[in-house]
Formats: structure tokens, sequence, C-alpha cells
């Protein structure tokens, strides 16, 4: 117990002192330990010490011995600390095995671990006896929590020649069948042909300009994933979870709800198509987190919890601009954004879908949009794997598409049918590609390939 009867920090010395003695005597067990482990971890500050100078010696490209660590402790003036050279070969002595190096580096790291988790329930006690706001307080607690995470995934950051097992039986797989798409299918064969599918660990980001129908596009797409049974989590900033839930019924049902509204009266035909779609779309196992401006604390917390109580397999958030992420400027904020989207990706093995707004030049220009027209567009094109834009067209002579102005596309809304060109410019695991599709608010809203199409 520490003074005064609390409790003592776990720890375990011996293991540190395994650890580091093996760094002394084998070169083979430098390399095997180099980037596991941290010198904070180590709980004797002395041990920090030896654990900080053998590692500095290794990136230097300096052997790691009892002489060379001895001279660099010296220079720092922590060598008589930290027991002078006697205290190393005595750690030597001591070793029982070299070969228990990774071993010894894994209690280490669990009883640093430990440590944390002591020092974190302390901090969530502070911060729940404090007056202020409980949500901002939950999302401290979120943070640490997941650095917490990251710091027990750490581990060697450079792959043998050998590679990880899993990556050869991939290419196995592949070369069986190198036709099949292997992520979840959004339902538009080229599209799915091109991404390969919703692939886990993938950040997708979709532009278009405002009243293009991103919105309702990212719904499509959540749509059949909840037909094939995929459990999806949405992030809802425009629209609330009820009104996303509304459109999808009559996406479902195929039926126009504004031309309900004008009409003022629905048919009997009609009101079984929409009975039936309330019913299915109740039973989607689609989540939704309706939060005006959630923080990137936020949506870490609510895509783990939702994985673990849900088993979610994709997230959508709808969209980019209202994630409160960290800088002064827009364009920073945006960027710090996409980053811990593309970190959720990866962290939590999942397809992340997000939309982004495009500016005032791109989306007025009458022109393709291109991937500079969105917002904060080098930090999407620097975390999306792949990016999706959206461009309202017209026909301009046999089989020729042109991007329409600002106008045209106002116009060509109130008959409640547009096409629009879907351009995949950016694919960090596959080629270009492009589909035209008609928007159909008169099918609920869906969005289907030209050649798929019947009037």
């Amino acid at each position: 117990a520490r003074p005064g009867g609390a409790m003592m920090l776990p720890h375990d010395l011996e293991a540190e002192e395994a650890v580091l003695a093996a760094l002394l005597v084998s070169e083979e067990q430098v390399h095997s330990i180099a980037g596991t482990l941290t010198p904070g971890e180590f709980y004797r500050e002395p041990n920090q010490w030896i654990f900080a100078a053998s590692m500095d010696l290794y990136a230097r490209g300096e052997g790691v011995n009892t002489i060379t660590v001895a001279h660099e402790l010296s220079t720092r003036q922590q060598l008589d600390e930290v027991g002078g050279t006697a205290e190393l070969h005595r750690m030597i002595l001591q070793l029982p095995t070299a070969e228990g190096a990774p071993f010894y580096a894994n209690i280490v790291r669990e009883t640093a671990t430990r440590r944390s988790l002591v020092g974190l329930a302390e901090k969530t006690a502070r911060l729940a006896s404090q007056d202020g706001d409980v949500g901002q307080a939950v999302a401290q607690v979120e943070v640490e929590l997941h650095k917490l995470r990251r710091r027990r995934g750490l581990g060697p950051h450079t792959i043998g020649p050998g590679g990880r097992p899993e990556m050869w039986a991939k290419l196995e797989d592949f070369l069986g069948e190198p036709g099949r798409i292997r992520g979840l299918r959004t339902g538009w064969e080229n599209i799915d042909r091109a991404l390969n599918g919703l692939m886990p660990g993938r950040l997708i980001t979709i532009g278009a300009a405002t009243s293009v129908g991103k919105s309702a596009f990212v719904q499509n797409i959540a749509r059949q994933l909840a037909v094939q049974n995929v459990p999806v989590l949405m992030f809802t900033t425009e629209m609330t979870a009820d009104e996303v839930r509304e459109r999808m019924v009559f996406m479902e049902a195929e039926i126009d709800r504004l031309g309900l509204v004008y009409r003022g009266y629905t048919r009997d035909d009609e009101r079984q198509l929409l009975d039936e779609a309330m019913g299915a779309v109740r039973g989607w196992p689609i989540w939704y987190c309706e939060e005006s401006h959630p923080t990137s604390a936020l949506i870490r917390a609510e895509v783990r919890r939702a994985k673990e109580l849900h088993g979610i397999e994709t997230v959508f958030v709808d969209h980019l601009g209202y994630v409160e992420g960290r800088g002064e400027t827009e364009r920073d904020r945006i960027t710090d954004a996409v980053a811990t989207l593309k970190g959720v990706a990866q962290d939590e093995y999942l397809p992340v879908v997000a939309t982004s707004h495009v500016n005032r030049a791109g989306a007025g220009s009458g022109d393709w949009l291109k991937l500079t027209d969105l917002h904060g567009a080098s930090g999407i094109e620097k975390d999306s794997d792949q990016v999706l834009l959206m461009t309202p067209c017209k026909e301009a002579g046999e089989r020729a598409w042109a991007p329409m102005t600002a106008d045209e596309v106002r116009q060509a809304k109130r008959s409640g049918v547009f096409t629009v060109a879907v351009e995949l410019p950016k694919n960090r695991h596959g080629g270009y590609a492009m589909e035209y599709m008609t928007e159909d608010w008169g099918q609920g809203g869906r969005f289907v390939p030209l050649g798929e199409r019947h009037d």
C-alpha cells in the first residue's frame, strides 16, 4: 500500500528488469522490443531512463550493451542515480533467459495499462464530483479511454518480408475469384465494382452541392444495406432520425411524398404500399445519432458503443461540415474531422461514408465538380480512400451529358426527376469510374442507374 493506506499502483519490477537486461545482452531482442513499449510504461523511473537510453542508441544505429548504455546515461547525468554500471550487470546476472523478453514486455505493458485505468478512474471521479457540463466530462473520459486503447495496440510498425499470414490468404482468395466484390454492396453494380463495395477500414467521402441529393444518396445506400440485414449507424446532423425514417418509408414504397401533399389524399393502393413499407423500415437494423454538431470524441464513443451493442458494420456521417473538429478555420476543422473519421474506420475496421458540401464557386459553375471544389479539399483528399462527386447533368446530344448550372438544377428539381453523374475521381484502391443515375422523387427519392430506369 501507499503511505497513508492508499492503494499501491500495479507494477512488476522483475519484469521491467528482465526486459532491460535482455536489451543489454541480445541485439535480436532489441529488434523485437523496439516500438512495442514506451519509457513511460515502466513503473520505476531509473528503469525508464535505461530503456529510453537504449532506444535512443538503437534509433541512432549504435549498439546497445552495458558499455554504450552506461555512457549514454552518464552524458545525461543519470548513471549514478541508476546505480552505476554495477546495477546494469546485476540485472543481467538475474536474467532467466533473453528469449523471454517479449513475454516480460507484455507484463510491463499490462501493468502500465492497469495503472492508467486507476488514473482514469480517479480523473472520472473528480469530473463526476464537479459542477459543469456532464457531456463534456463524458467526452473527456472517452478521449482518455481511446488513447489507452491505442496504446494497448502499440506494436512494431515495420512488417517483415514474409508479411502477415492473413495478407497471403486474402491474395489467394482474390486470385481464386478476382471478379467477386469483397465489400458491402451499395446495390449499384458499377459503383460496387469500382469501390470493391464498402470495404472495412476505408473512408469514402461523397461531395455534392446543396440540393443535389447527397443525403438522399447515402440514405439509398443505407436502405440497400438494411435490406441485406447489414447493421448501420447514421449520424444525422441536418435531419432528425424521424425525418430520415419517414423518407425511407416513401423510398421503400416508391411513392412521391410531395405528390400526396399536393393531391391532399392517399389512394387505397398507395396506403397499402406505405403500410408495408412502414413495417419493413421499422425492422431495419439502422441506428441513428441525431446530434447536430457531434464532436470527434462523441463519434468515436458512439461508433464503439454501437459496434459492441448492435454489431454495426457501416457508419454514415451526414455531413462533415457539422462535425466539431479542432482548429481556428473551417478548413482546419474539416481536416481534423476527416482525420477522425479515417481513424474510426481503421481503428474499428469499418467502412465510414461521409458527405461533404462544395464551395459556392463549384456549386454554381455549370462545370464538372472537381476535388478542389470540396470544402476542406486538401484534408478530404489526403485522408479519404475514395471520393465520389455528384454533378447534376442534362442531355447534350445522343448519349452525351453536360453539367447543369444552378438555375437549371432548380428548374429540374421542380419536375422531381433529374440526372446525376456520380464520378469516382479518387480511388486509392482501384481505378476511375463514372455512373449516370436518375434521382427520382416519384419513386420516393431513389437513385436508379440510367440503364436500369423504366419510365
